[in-house]
């Protein structure tokens, strides 16, 4: 058995909403009794970060000068900053 080994998993699925998917998902927060959920689906839609990543920032974290705000707790452990597209690198 130690020669055996375990065959690769394949990647998960990349899918992307549709605009009319997106919309229609906008529309549900905004329409929400809860005031953090459309600004939190809006920062997710426009930066990909996960959920746990924006339930834990704070304020700290939001840097407006630079436009960037810094996730500490990402899911492989490491720092990571996110900014609008093609504004900064870090």
């Amino acid at each position: 058995m130690r020669r055996v080994t375990k065959p690769k998993e394949p990647r998960g699925r990349i899918r992307f909403l549709s605009d009319n998917e997106r919309e229609r998902l906008l529309d549900a927060c905004r329409a929400s009794d809860n005031s953090y959920i459309y600004p939190a689906v809006v920062l997710a839609l426009s930066t990909g970060a996960r959920k746990m990543e924006i339930l834990t920032l704070h304020w700290r974290d939001v840097d407006f000068q630079r436009q960037v705000i810094t996730l500490h707790k990402t899911k492989n452990g490491e720092r990571r900053v996110l900014a609008e597209p093609g504004k900064f690198k870090a």
